[in-house]
């Protein structure tokens, strides 16, 4: 009773009425197949991409700044590794301002795979590389569920999500960027709790490139296999990187990053790294 009480009075706030507002008017005499999710992001849209590119339009706050951080990032940047990619939202926002930019999309899930390739097809986007793997510290495979169309790795603790799994490849980094002669300058990760797996399978390109960090930190699924976001806080200052706010103020990261929720934080490169002692 008190959970859908709560959920349907945040319904009721008004930057949530504006959001809603703001999308209605942008989408107005649309057609089905197209969304605006900005005033300058129009992309067409299949049915079982639309519900989830919504919440990055009105539907979840949190989401809808996590979109703008990135559009704000992607102005000046020209090389995009996307991982995480799931249905291409943010591989297709980024090509809106310039098609000819780069774009590696990483998405392990079939599912979220099959989607992603109706989105790209949609878009004319044929050029983007979608790696069909998850990325990790060292090269091998790994066990995954399915939590909706993500795919999460199997913990200590078992399976999280649905029965029904996949064993994926993994990749790290490093060689993904060697393999693809990609010199990154922004990078979205949004990896279910395999965050510092990704990062620390990319510490060379981080040092070397110092690209943008978009990142995603889901504090009870990196619990599951062993770690915290306290680690990945800590894996990301001792190379330098510093958070920043939604207004690109250097921050705490503390401010931006939740120990007990999933958190969307930005990060950029703070000068010379310090290499790991």
């Amino acid at each position: 009773m008190v959970r859908p009480l709560w959920h349907g009075l945040r319904q009721l706030s008004p930057h949530r009425r504006f959001l809603a507002i703001r999308f209605r008017w942008m989408n107005r005499g649309l057609p089905s197949g197209e969304i605006a999710l900005r005033r300058d992001v129009r992309l067409q849209v299949c049915p079982g991409a639309r519900e989830g590119y919504e919440h990055f339009a009105c539907r979840s706050p949190e989401m809808v700044q996590e979109l703008d951080v990135f559009l704000r990032e992607a102005g000046s940047a020209s090389v995009l590794i996307d991982v995480g990619a799931c249905h291409g939202l943010f591989t297709l926002s980024f090509l809106t301002r310039d098609s000819g930019r780069k774009v590696v999309a990483v998405e392990p899930s079939p599912r979220a795979l099959a989607v992603l390739g109706q989105q790209l097809e949609l878009n004319g986007a044929p050029a983007v590389v979608v790696v069909p793997h998850a990325l990790g510290r060292t090269q091998g495979t790994v066990s995954m569920v399915y939590e909706w169309h993500h795919l999460v790795r199997v913990g200590a603790e078992g399976p999280a999500g649905e029965d029904r799994g996949e064993v994926v490849r993994v990749e790290p980094l490093d060689d993904l960027c060697h393999r693809l002669a990609l010199a990154p300058d922004l990078m979205k990760i949004d990896v279910e709790g395999a965050e510092l797996e990704v990062l620390a399978g990319g510490e060379q390109t981080l040092i070397e490139h110092r690209p943008v960090l978009l990142l995603e930190t889901h504090p009870r699924e990196l619990g599951r296999l062993g770690c915290s976001v306290d680690e990945v806080v800590q894996f990301l200052e001792e190379r330098a990187f510093q958070a920043v706010d939604s207004r690109r103020q250097v921050c705490r990261p503390w401010k931006v990053v939740s120990r007990s929720r999933v958190s969307r934080s930005c990060w950029v490169p703070a000068g010379p790294t310090r290499q790991k002692q």
